[in-house]
């Protein structure tokens, strides 16, 4: 598909010719909408209600939604590296189209993005299982909920994905900015539609470039991060936890069984520390890693007789 097009293509450092100021220039004020949501083969597609007026102005010109499109994973890749998915928000206005495209990285962070996304893959998985059009009930479903007020990557090219044909200012917003979902929103999304057949144009001759956040110095001293960041140890939600903590039981369990059947076949017990505890009430210390079971079976018979010894005594002295 899009094999003469020249994009999605690669987001890298080593691509960009330049900043641009006013000619990136992105507005937007979307105001909440209804969610009717299909999906298809390879995509989700999400309508927007129309505004009274246009909610985006990119370069002094105002547009409209269109429609919106969900793929996983990412249709333009980051320094060679795809992201999660990626949310494709389509624009028209008299003559020009828009095309703002959202990187989508997993993360157990609750934010906006993520919330508005699990309602839309939960619902449309268990009402539409057959890609019908479904009706969501989604609170405060909005696109500026999905936007960064960051800085951003611009190009022209072709629609890089249905038809591929016509003429796009494409935006493509930085991974570090990028919109968040759950990693079993995820799990569900990609159950549900399969990984779409797009092709990164990485030989296409596209002019790319950077909104005016950053100097050419910045530039050239590496301060432009277009990569995939992996999900630190601290983002992991509770519903991870539990899962890994399950997980963790039954390889315990699993263990144990191994170690007790084991045991029958041994004469010796092992213990795990290197010294044990003291046992006050008796006054002895334990500190071998090792009891043999003889020496177990001693010691007992060695208590015994103690108190045997302890309580004729005590009857000899009542005499």
């Amino acid at each position: 598909m899009c094999d003469k097009g020249n994009s999605p293509i690669d987001i890298r450092q080593s691509r960009i010719i330049g900043t641009c100021n006013s000619k990136c220039k992105l507005s937007t004020n979307y105001k909440v909408s209804n969610c009717v949501v299909k999906g298809s083969n390879d995509k989700l597609v999400i309508n927007y209600d129309k505004n009274n007026s246009p909610p985006a102005i990119f370069n002094q010109h105002k547009y409209n939604v269109s429609d919106i499109t969900l793929f996983s994973p990412s249709l333009h890749s980051f320094n060679g590296n795809k992201a999660d998915a990626e949310l494709c928000i389509m624009h028209t206005t008299k003559g020009n189209n828009l095309l703002l495209c959202i990187p989508i990285m997993t993360s157990m962070k609750q934010t906006e993005s993520s919330r508005i996304l699990e309602s839309i893959v939960s619902g449309v998985t268990q009402l539409a299982p057959n890609y019908e059009s479904v009706t969501l009930n989604v609170d405060d479903f909005t696109l500026q909920h999905f936007i960064p007020n960051k800085q951003l990557f611009y190009y022209e090219g072709n629609k890089p994905y249905g038809n591929c044909n016509g003429s796009y200012n494409i935006v493509v917003f930085h991974t570090n900015d990028k919109a968040t979902i759950s990693a079993i929103t995820l799990s569900k999304l990609q159950k549900y539609i399969k990984p779409h057949s797009y092709k990164v144009k990485d030989d296409s001759n596209v002019s790319l470039f950077l909104s005016g956040s950053y100097t050419a110095a910045e530039q050239a001293a590496g301060k432009v991060y277009v990569e995939i960041t992996p999900l630190s140890s601290n983002e992991i939600g509770d519903e991870e936890i539990r899962e890994k903590q399950r997980n963790d039981i039954r390889t315990i369990l699993n263990e144990k069984e191994n170690v007790s059947s084991d045991m029958s076949n041994l004469d010796t017990v092992d213990n795990t520390s290197s010294v044990y505890e003291s046992d006050t009430q008796e006054g002895f210390t334990v500190a071998n890693n090792q009891l043999s079971i003889n020496d177990i079976v001693q010691y007992g018979i060695a208590s015994l007789l103690l108190v045997s010894i302890g309580i004729v005594s005590r009857k000899l002295l009542h005499r």
